[in-house]
């Protein structure tokens, strides 16, 4: 007997489109390509199209909304993987991003996106809320973070917003210089202003005070606080012992 040929499940179908989506978009870019020539990349009808996406559009949102799905999936991921902060954001920033979405394969494709959607007013609601999405993420993160660690001196959600736009930041430097790109450099930094945060809040690290006017030294003496200029190479040289 002859099995029966299974068609694929919407899931994979839309897996499918999103995947020859992403080749024809690399080739010919998002504005000159078209539905048919999508359709020819994943060898589907245009009726598999059409049944899942009401138009090109649609497709390249639904798109974006796979990429932040997969980017929080990998992040959510990676948490109980890690032993402490510094191990996560080493995590984040090592390999290959291109198994979390097709967007993430290149910084290019991702920018394309992003430049799409922002010259369509109607769709900058929908990538602001998909940002805020991931920003809420990161703001969790932060948050768990502080109740581990202690409060940081930056306000959680200033926090997230000033990781998304570091991380952002870095891919935009990679995609115009990829050769001064330095890999690990967002983690790196982002570690070391976090302990710089965390040595801000030391208790005996006092904020800097305005100096106080000193008093007018008497005629013959030195001013409060110095030295005769005699003693004072005296005193640098016993410091430097």
């Amino acid at each position: 007997m002859s099995s029966k040929r299974q068609r694929p499940t919407r899931d994979e179908t839309k897996e499918q489109l999103f995947l020859a989506a992403t080749e024809v978009f690399i080739e010919k870019g998002i504005a000159g390509a078209s539905i048919e020539e999508i359709c020819r990349a994943a060898r589907l009808t245009r009726g598999a199209v059409y049944s899942n996406f009401a138009n090109k559009d649609e497709l390249v949102m639904a798109m974006l909304d796979d990429h932040v799905d997969r980017t929080i999936a990998e992040l959510e991921r990676l948490l109980p993987l890690s032993t402490t902060t510094e191990d996560y954001l080493t995590r984040i920033d090592i390999g290959d991003r291109s198994h979390v979405s097709a967007l993430a394969a290149t910084s290019v494709l991702h920018m394309e996106f992003l430049l799409y959607v922002l010259r369509n007013p109607a769709n900058r609601p929908k990538l602001v809320a998909r940002q805020r999405r991931l920003h809420a993420f990161v703001s969790e993160i932060v948050r768990r973070d502080n109740a581990r660690y202690g409060p940081s001196p930056i306000p959680i959600e200033d926090a997230a917003a000033f990781i998304c736009a570091l991380d952002d930041g870095y891919s935009l430097h990679q995609l115009i210089d990829p050769e001064g790109f330095v890999p690990g450099a967002f983690s790196r930094n982002l570690i070391a202003i976090g302990k710089l945060a965390g040595r801000i809040n030391q208790p005996d690290l006092e904020p800097a005070t305005a100096a106080k006017p000193r008093p007018k030294a008497r005629p013959g003496k030195p001013e409060a606080g110095k030295v005769k200029p005699a003693v004072a190479p005296v005193m640098q040289s016993k410091r430097r012992r």
